[in-house]
């Protein structure tokens, strides 16, 4: 039996209901939109996500941390170490992902491009921000948006990612 999924393209129903869940914010659109398109769902799967959560701000942001893969998650908490909205180098990022070893999934899979593929993923679901683009396209700088930063600060010091503010302090031009 063939399973019929739901797509928000062409289906303006349904981009209704998403702007109706989320009260016309536009992070909280953003946010499902973004969980969204990682998911292959029919109509009753969507009913579901749909009737589990209140969609403030913060639901939507956790249901997507929530769905993140482990790794993708160590990855996201890392760059909380990084001040509110500060651009970073992308390029910079994957090698101190790799050199960090926080680029890895159970299968032990490490490299580049896993590294590659978590932030093509996180950027995908809308958690990291891309702030300036290469002459070719690609991606240059990113950051963590402030409301992400917000919530996941938290949840870094709890894993053991954060400095409290007032013990790091360094000249923010020197990290980029």
């Amino acid at each position: 039996m063939k399973r019929e999924y739901v797509t928000i393209s062409g289906n303006a129903s349904l981009r209704d209901q998403i702007v109706k869940k989320c009260q016309g914010l536009p992070l909280n659109i953003v946010l499902l939109g973004g969980f969204l398109s990682t998911k292959k769902m029919n109509s009753a799967e969507l009913t579901r996500v749909f009737s589990q959560a209140n969609w403030k701000n913060t639901d939507v942001w956790l249901l997507s941390y929530a769905d993140l893969p482990a790794h993708h998650k160590l990855c996201l908490l890392y760059l909380t170490l990084f001040p509110k909205e500060f651009d970073l180098s992308v390029r910079r990022i994957l090698r101190l992902w790799l050199a960090e070893g926080i680029s890895t999934n159970a299968h032990q899979d490490w490299g580049k491009d896993l590294a590659e593929k978590c932030f093509d993923d996180l950027v995908r679901r809308n958690l990291i921000k891309i702030s300036k683009f290469r002459s070719d396209g690609g991606p240059k700088k990113c950051r963590l948006p402030g409301f992400q930063h917000e919530q996941l600060s938290p949840k870094a010091e709890e894993s053991g990612f954060s400095y409290p503010s007032n013990v790091l302090r360094t000249n923010t031009t020197t990290l980029q």
